[in-house]
């Protein structure tokens, strides 16, 4: 739970009121850049890499010779 929330504290973009009324406008003259814009919303500011994370071991299940 460590590594989730230090990946919580990244700072992200978050647009103004502003840039997000246009957004909606371009949305609703259907531009297509609007949705490509709004992907980038709230995601980190840098690139969040996470190393040395180990496995988690489970418990393997057979299947059924019969399927695929």
């Amino acid at each position: 739970m460590d590594v989730v929330a230090a990946v919580s504290t990244q700072p992200t973009y978050r647009p103004s009121s502003r840039i997000r009324q246009f957004n909606d406008i371009a949305e609703f003259l259907g531009d297509d850049r609007a949705a490509n814009a709004r992907a980038l919303w709230d995601k980190p500011l840098k690139a969040v890499v996470i190393k040395s994370c180990g496995l988690y071991n489970t418990a393997r299940t057979q299947l059924a010779p019969g399927l695929p």
